[in-house]
């Protein structure tokens, strides 16, 4: 996985999972938190579109927690389809967020997610982590 990918990061039980188009994965540095989601669904992503959406999906899905992290820097990483998957999953109570101090173009996102949730994004990744797996401790 590339540094910097970004995105929603399901939880399935008790270990963390990237969906990659709902942009897999949490990568920051030399510190991988998340495994593939293959070995939850038995299958390598595809090369139609039509079907790794679906796959995604299916996995989105399937998930205890999902914790999107988006490190957003435009033009390098300019996280548009993150900006679907959080209107999709912000009222979900599965659903954190988090992003670096330094993101770009994430107000809307932050103010949303103080409005209608009632939290404050995690600034670090490992935060958002704490926060996944506090969450799955009470499942």
């Amino acid at each position: 996985m590339k540094k910097g990918s970004h995105g929603a990061c399901p939880v399935v039980g008790h270990k963390v999972t990237p969906i990659t188009g709902v942009k897999v994965v949490v990568n920051a540095g030399d510190m991988q938190v998340c495994k593939t989601c293959k070995k939850q669904f038995g299958k390598e992503r595809v090369d139609n579109y039509t079907q790794q959406v679906d796959w995604e999906r299916k996995c989105m899905l399937s998930c205890s927690v999902l914790a999107m992290w988006l490190p957003r820097k435009i033009p390098d990483m300019m996280g548009l389809t993150s900006n679907t998957e959080f209107g999709l999953y912000l009222l979900d109570n599965r659903f954190i967020y988090g992003r670096p101090d330094d993101a770009e173009h994430c107000r809307y996102q932050d103010w949303c997610y103080k409005k209608y949730v009632g939290r404050t994004p995690a600034n670090s990744l490992e935060l958002l982590m704490k926060e996944a797996e506090d969450m799955i401790l009470i499942l």
